[in-house]
């Protein structure tokens, strides 16, 4: 009976013994999760991103860069125009001008010229439009010179922000900026 017992103990133990079958991959694993493929798509779709991001940084350095070198080149020919006007300007500067209008413009310079040494006394002026519908007008003054007591004239050009000028008064007669456009 011992026998018997045994081997039925056996038979138990071989018929409830796993089977040697080879892995398989359960069929859940082998579909892929759709929240892992959108997430690899959005790995995907930012790393192209990154690499047209880089691309453009790239070449929006490259433009800063071309644009600073004409801004140098820009500001140098500016400064060099600048030292060159500067050789332009009247030895005398006229201090206090204001182109509010015509008239007022007018009223400074001549105060302005009356004080000049070279002035003896003031004996008249007279203004000339040298286009129509422009504020900028030749101005000339007729005064006696304190040198050689003569009558003697000086022309100036008074310029306003218009036309494509700047505000600025030119001493004709010395061929000098008394306020150089600005």
């Amino acid at each position: 009976m011992k026998k018997i017992l045994l081997l039925i103990f056996f038979v138990f133990l071989v018929g409830c013994a796993p089977k040697a079958e080879p892995e398989s991959i359960p069929t859940v694993a082998q579909t892929p999760d759709p929240q892992l493929t959108q997430k690899n798509n959005t790995i995907g779709d930012l790393e192209y991103e990154i690499l047209n991001l880089t691309e453009s940084l790239d070449n929006l350095q490259s433009d800063y860069d071309e644009l600073q070198v004409e801004f140098t080149e820009v500001e140098t020919n500016f400064l060099n125009i600048q030292d060159q006007s500067a050789g332009y300007l009247c030895d005398v500067q006229l201090e206090v001008m204001k182109y509010d209008n015509l008239k007022s413009a007018i009223a400074i310079l001549n105060g302005w010229f009356v004080i000049q040494p070279e002035v003896q006394e003031l004996q008249g002026e007279y203004t000339t439009t040298f286009w129509n519908e422009v504020e900028s007008r030749i101005h000339t003054i007729r005064y006696i010179s304190a040198e050689d007591n003569l009558s003697t004239t000086d022309s100036f050009m008074v310029f306003f922000d218009e036309a494509g000028w700047k505000e600025g008064v030119l001493w004709l007669t010395k061929q000098c900026w008394l306020d150089s456009p600005h």
